[in-house]
């Protein structure tokens, strides 16, 4: 899932660079965070805001843009509810994650309320196809509830 299609073949991207859309006066852009599997996670907000403020000032470098092999973008705080969308052309794959909501999910064999998130994964599938997708969204669940489980 790391990886995109250039000059006619699957390329591997750095692991741990992650596309971020931004939303700026000028259109959405989405910079890149590095290491965002070796940042602590206060660093890692610290590193998002830091470049989310650039975005929108409009002062981003090229190699603030430069490779990410996805890109995670959120609906924020808007009253939509979902989001489609595709990959940009330079990166394999897109994650939008949608509003939460309340939803109905099963614990201990009963049904109760609880907070639910819809994962929308648009894939380029020169790079990847539905099963390593598939794979990948089963991965994210994880980490999401349990982000302890993934170290």
């Amino acid at each position: 899932m790391n990886a995109v299609w250039e000059a006619g073949e699957v390329r591997r991207r750095k692991p741990d660079r992650l596309g971020l859309a931004v939303a700026t006066d000028r259109g959405v852009v989405a910079p890149v965070l590095a290491e965002v599997e070796r940042l602590p996670l206060v660093q890692l907000v610290t590193r998002r805001a830091e470049l989310a403020g650039k975005a929108r000032q409009s002062r981003l470098t090229f190699a603030d843009l430069e490779g990410g092999g996805g890109t995670l973008t959120t609906l924020g705080c808007t009253a939509s509810t979902v989001l489609k969308v595709s990959s940009a052309p330079d990166r394999a794959s897109c994650l939008p994650l949608e509003n939460c909501a309340t939803g109905l999910g099963l614990k201990d064999a009963s049904l109760v309320v609880r907070p639910t998130v819809i994962l929308n994964l648009s894939v380029d599938h020169r790079v990847a196809d539905g099963a390593t997708a598939a794979i990948f969204l089963e991965t994210d669940r994880r980490a999401h509830r349990n982000p302890g489980s993934l170290e």
